[in-house]
């Protein structure tokens, strides 16, 4: 049985005794985001903890010799560099983390063209703080506004994001649909390719291919879906069927 950890939660005065329930209950397997172990990268992305919150849950795990978990890492986030890659690695290896034999700890790696980190830098950016325009310009030369119009628009249009002249950012009415709207960045090539390797995926929690691939593109995961346009079509043909309820 796996349980999902946070590693924030490792502030709770009474932390120790709920993980004892959990492995009195049978959990056996541990999974927990790190993302990255740098500071700064945490703090953008708005996670809630830092690398001493990291070390501290894997202290507290090695301490009851629980050794099955797996970490979760991302690469590409804000402000991250290879080499801030590399020291978050190397840093979850003195820790103890280890990497499976034989096995990518990634889905595919790919080298990402301009468009594409143009794109993730969106979809991060409006999970976290929301984007900076300005610094948008600096590193990509170009307006996130005037690139992705078509996507932004209707958003702000129904109220889900603000635009103006330093950010654009979700509203507290958006929030609560952040993955599928980031979502809607995703170029149609990495959507094919998701999808693609969603179709050569035979089990969903054994299929090794499925095992490293935790993107939520092409899976529909709660409010991804959402669409202003999609909302207004059904309204119409709800009311269309009253009619038809006279004859």
């Amino acid at each position: 049985m796996t349980f999902e950890l946070h590693p924030s939660i490792i502030d709770a005065p009474d932390y120790a005794d709920r993980l004892q329930a959990l492995m009195e209950a049978g959990v056996n397997r541990w999974v927990f985001g790190a993302q990255s172990m740098n500071d700064k990268v945490l703090k953008k992305l708005n996670r809630g903890h830092d690398r001493q919150a990291v070390h501290r849950l894997l202290a507290m795990l090695g301490e009851r010799g629980l050794d099955n978990y797996s970490v979760d890492l991302i690469f590409g986030l804000p402000y991250q560099t290879l080499e801030d890659w590399y020291e978050t690695l190397s840093c979850l290896i003195r820790a103890g983390v280890t990497v499976e034999s034989g096995r990518l700890p990634v889905w595919r790696g790919i080298h990402l063209d301009s468009e594409e980190r143009m794109r993730r830098t969106v979809m991060f950016s409006l999970r976290s703080g929301g984007v900076d325009r300005a610094g948008y310009r600096r590193r990509y030369g170009a307006d996130v506004v005037d690139e992705f119009e078509r996507e932004l628009r209707p958003l702000a249009d129904h109220g889900l994001l603000t635009i103006d002249d330093a950010t654009v950012r979700l509203t507290d009415r958006g929030a609560p649909f952040a993955d599928g709207i980031a979502l809607r960045f995703a170029s149609e090539k990495v959507v094919r390719r998701v999808r693609d390797a969603n179709a050569r995926i035979v089990d969903l929690k054994r299929d090794p291919v499925d095992r490293y691939d935790f993107s939520p593109i092409g899976r529909a995961p709660v409010g991804a879906g959402f669409s202003p346009s999609s909302r207004r079509s059904r309204r119409p043909r709800a009311q269309e069927k009253a009619p038809s309820q006279h004859r």
